[in-house]
């Protein structure tokens, strides 16, 4: 009853505005200074929230765009010398109503959140993100044109309370967690939104379309009329101590078994240059705690590109991708680190600046000489990586950007590379047209022989706004660019066009909340020779029902095609077969305590009965808001695979081949509270390969009978766990404790393959594989200068 007189009072003094006056113009709030001190408890009873301006009609846009909301909330806003305080009510039918699953930091489940964008610059290209869950758990990011980078981690404050009407959030940002420009007065942009999670609901305070291109950050409300605030020192130290226990075995190799322990000493630095810029510095990094990688069987001629987990290379890389130039794992993935640095911002003129640096050990081995002496060898120099950035700001929401990435190795017998990139993106007054451009030349430097030059562009013309969206991009790559010393490049010698098109519905209708479909036409050739090579045709259908379930299906079509790298040799090609796919995906509503995700693909070619099946399942189970369970099934069969296998003199030898792959991936998570967590993740993979059939390739791409012998099957196999401990014991602040098992090899032995054939009967070998086991133990704190300064002097 309470909630109804709320409502009925609000909608009383003006509030009740019609619908389209309300999404009419920019909201605006004015900021209110205070000399009372806040405590961030959750319990609005200090007197100056009493006299804070509030922000309130909030509009959804999410299931069902421009419709009032269910419940109201409030929104009140306070700000001193020290922080900006920003409490809410977010008013429920009943307390069951709030959904309240918890999450470690920084993960967003079944649970109903607050948050506000609060770009100080007010410049429209990147903001800071922060948000509350109504457990208490903490979401932060930066948020750019085409990102949301949620590793991004700043120190701030916020405490939650519930009642029989809602819930109450309170948040307290310190100056020191943003940055924002050295001005007397100052408007910032300013958006509050709220999560409700048992309808679906996305509620914000200043609306705006979600068809319109980069909304978040462009149609914001102001906030005025902050006043005499200064940034403080924004410095901050994070040391951290490792622990390690080692221990491995190979019972293939006599049954060697080892044990061992380290320790690692290292340093986290930040610090505010000045108002817009940071210095971020690891001295010594360890990165052995992150999550083992999915290891794979790579048959294909490209390398598999690794996700990154590394903390250090996650946070604030927004700038440094500008190019495409920057594939972080590049960077002391196979050395040890002496350190890495990297400097980012942008200034109230909106010049972005990015510099990126680290240098890696140099790695030595003995070897035997021919003359049976022992002799030291330097296998990987000392490197020395830098990438250096500049981003500015245009009119209507574009930018010019320039990039330039260098990869230094000491030493004659190894070669130096420079690469250099310029982007921009024009967007029309109203952003609803983008014209965007990317050119690159890279240059690979070697001692003994001349540079190696090639270029790179990319031309693109697109509607980004609006039901419908559309473009037309081309792009070329020369035979000779090579970007890979630092970033991540495939496709060279190609050129291609690709014409794209896509209805985009979010208002939905009465059986679904949204719905979208599109088309994709891709026409790739070769530069040197000029020839075609492929065109694929691609449409594809998304909706979510009003029960939130969410379907998706697409089809492809491929005609007779020149593949220029299955060979591994210069200007050879191998004639592809036509084929059509077809793939879905079918994801339940999340909202429940069973998650279901199916999906697959099928792959039919048009001669030799080559088919290719993949399919998947995912399940999670919510046993409480603490607790989850997931298990993750895959599965893939490729029959009649024509595949490059070997070079047999001067014959590239192709083979007939059957793959089968299996994936499974066993997890769970125990929440205990909002600081603490454990999380478990077992994954088995296993792919087979077998050989019926060997080829020679010849000058027509085509594929002759070939007399060729050699044993090619095997097997790999790869078992890996990770059981991690995580207590947030202070702001900023962690212990970690995790244990990791790795098991990993293959047989490729026609002997042993006799016998495992199979994902089952290999299962039993993975004993006989190397071993390792590791349980370490980190710690690291916290320490910001200006605490421990008046920590200080209160003492």
């Amino acid at each position: 009853m309470k909630l109804q007189i709320l409502y009925a009072v609000m909608l009383s003094i003006g509030l009740c505005t019609s619908l389209s006056s309300q999404l009419l113009g920019q909201k605006s709030l004015q900021a209110t200074k205070i000399q009372e001190a806040i405590k961030i408890d959750g319990i609005l009873d200090e007197e100056s929230w009493n006299t804070a301006a509030q922000a309130s009609d909030f509009i959804n846009v999410r299931p069902i765009p421009a419709k009032n909301p269910s419940n109201p909330t409030i929104v009140k806003l306070l700000y001193d010398n020290d922080a900006i305080y920003i409490a809410a009510n977010i008013y429920e039918t009943s307390k069951d109503s709030i959904m309240m699953e918890l999450t470690e930091r920084d993960q967003i489940a079944n649970t109903d959140y607050f948050g506000i964008i609060l770009d100080t610059y007010g410049n429209g290209t990147s903001a800071f993100e922060f948000i509350a869950m109504s457990t208490g758990v903490q979401f932060d990011a930066i948020i750019t044109r085409f990102n949301e980078d949620s590793n991004w981690d700043a120190v701030w404050e916020n405490a939650v309370s519930s009642s029989d009407d809602g819930w109450i959030v309170e948040f307290k940002i310190p100056y020191s967690a943003i940055r924002f420009p050295n001005k007397e007065i100052q408007t910032w942009k300013i958006q509050f939104f709220t999560k409700r999670s048992r309808n679906g609901e996305q509620s914000v305070w200043n609306y705006f379309d979600p068809n319109e291109n980069n909304p978040w950050l462009q149609k914001t409300g102001i906030l005025q009329n902050v006043k005499n605030i200064k940034a403080p020192l924004r410095l901050s130290f994070s040391p951290y101590l490792s622990l390690y226990g080692l221990h491995s075995k190979d019972l293939s190799k006599e049954q060697i078994k080892s044990f061992g322990s380290s320790y690692n000493l290292g340093l986290d630095l930040k610090y505010g240059i000045n108002d817009a810029f940071t210095l971020d510095m690891t001295l010594i990094p360890d990165f052995g705690q992150v999550q083992s990688d999915d290891q794979i069987l790579n048959l294909s001629p490209f390398e598999v590109q690794y996700q990154e987990k590394r903390p250090f290379f996650t946070e604030g890389l927004e700038l440094f991708n500008k190019g495409g130039l920057f594939y972080s794992r590049r960077v002391g993935n196979d050395q040890q680190l002496y350190n890495a640095t990297k400097i980012s911002g942008r200034s109230s003129s909106g010049l972005g600046l990015g510099f990126f640096n680290a240098v890696a050990a140099p790695e030595k081995e003995t070897i035997n000489t021919p003359e049976l002496e022992e002799k030291e060898i330097i296998n990987k120099p000392l490197t020395n990586y830098n990438i250096v950035v500049f981003d500015k700001d245009l009119k209507n929401n574009s930018s010019l950007s320039f990039t330039n990435s260098n990869v230094y190795r000491k030493g004659v017998d190894f070669y130096d590379a420079n690469v250099s990139a310029i982007n921009f993106q024009l967007n029309n007054k109203k952003q609803t047209y983008r014209l965007s451009g990317n050119a690159s030349a890279s240059n690979l430097m070697h001692h003994d022989a001349k540079n190696i030059l090639g270029h790179k562009y990319y031309l693109g013309l697109n509607k980004t706004s609006g039901k419908f969206v559309a473009g037309i991009n081309i792009q070329e790559t020369s035979e000779n660019y090579n970007a890979n010393d630092l970033g991540y490049s495939i496709y060279e010698n190609s050129r291609g066009v690709n014409l794209f098109g896509e209805y985009r519905n979010n208002e939905g209708n009465k059986k679904l909340n949204a719905f979208n479909s599109w088309f994709n036409v891709n026409y790739s050739a070769r530069v040197v020779p000029q020839v075609f090579t492929r065109i694929n045709f691609n449409v594809g259908f998304w909706a979510q029902t009003k029960k939130f379930n969410n379907f998706n299906m697409w089809t492809n079509y491929v005609p007779k095609s020149l593949d220029y790298y299955e060979p591994r040799t210069h200007n050879r090609f191998y004639t592809l077969p036509a084929y059509n796919s077809f793939g879905y995906s079918y994801r339940s509503d999340s909202r429940k305590k069973l998650l279901v995700n199916i999906y697959g693909n099928i792959f039919n070619y048009n001669n030799d009965n080559r088919l290719r099946i993949s399919k998947g399942t995912f399940l999670r189970y919510r046993f409480s808001n603490k607790f989850n369970c997931y298990l993750d099934l895959y599965y893939s069969n490729e029959k009649n695979a024509k595949g490059y296998v070997n070079h047999d003199g001067a014959d590239i030898i192709f083979g007939n081949r059957l793959q089968k792959s299996f994936s499974n991936v066993l997890g769970s998570n125990y929440t205990f509270n909002d600081k603490m967590s454990i999380d478990f993740r077992l994954r088995h993979y296993w792919s087979g390969v077998q050989y019926d059939e060997f080829f020679s390739l010849n000058e027509i791409g085509s594929l002759d009978k070939s007399t060729y012998q050699e044993f090619h099957d095997f097997n790999y196999s790869n078992f890996a766990i990770d059981l991690t401990y995580r207590w947030i014991f202070a702001p900023g602040s962690e212990i970690n404790i995790v244990w990791k098992n790795n098991i990993a090899g293959s047989l490729n032995d026609p002997i042993a393959l006799m016998n495992q054939t199979s994902y089952h009967q290999d299962f039993s070998q993975l004993r006989m594989y190397p071993q390792s086991n590791s349980l370490s133990i980190r710690f690291m704190y916290y320490i910001d200068s200006n605490n421990a300064v008046q920590k200080l002097f209160r003492k």
